[in-house]
């Protein structure tokens, strides 16, 4: 028959395996961490996607139809527009206070009052040609967030409602 000092000393686990079992967690540990930041990035990769979709279609729906303070590409009279365009951006003009402007080195679309109507804005482009119907307008909205960018393109074809 076995003394009980014998048997206190066979109760539990011995440090080796408890060594191997934490070795065994941590392992499954950083692999969950792995795919948690790996989440993480994903979902702030798809924030900003998101971020520079809407930016941009802000962008193009503010020009077309227009701010609480200027009116819309829409409304202009296209007879009388003129479109100015150079490597540091644009201005589409109907009149010295009524139209918008695209200044590269700001990254930003305004009225021709001074009032900006959008910024992050890293590149748009506009073809018009005088008495023609329609204005054909592209804009590039940017968005940031930590080490995650995305840029996002909206294209469209605007048709004077004064024509």
């Amino acid at each position: 028959m076995r003394n009980k000092s014998e048997i206190k000393q066979r109760v539990g686990f011995t440090l080796v395996e408890i060594m191997v079992a934490m070795s065994i967690g941590m392992i499954a540990l950083a692999g969950i961490m792995k795919a948690f930041i790996f989440y993480l990035g994903s979902v702030n990769l798809a924030e900003v996607n998101i971020q520079a979709d809407q930016g941009a279609s802000f962008v193009v729906q503010r020009l077309v139809r227009g701010s609480p303070a200027t009116s819309g590409l829409r409304q202009l009279n296209f007879n009388t527009t003129t479109l100015v365009s150079d490597s540091a951006g644009w201005t589409l003009s109907e009149s010295a206070t009524n139209g918008y402007q695209f200044v590269k080195s700001n990254k930003t679309i305004s009225d021709l009052k001074g009032n900006i109507i959008a910024d992050n804005v890293t590149e748009s482009g506009v073809t018009f040609q005088p008495g023609n119907p329609a204005i054909s307008i592209s804009v590039e909205v940017e968005a940031r967030n930590g080490r995650s960018s995305s840029s996002q393109v909206y294209e469209t074809t605007i048709s004077s409602r004064n024509n």
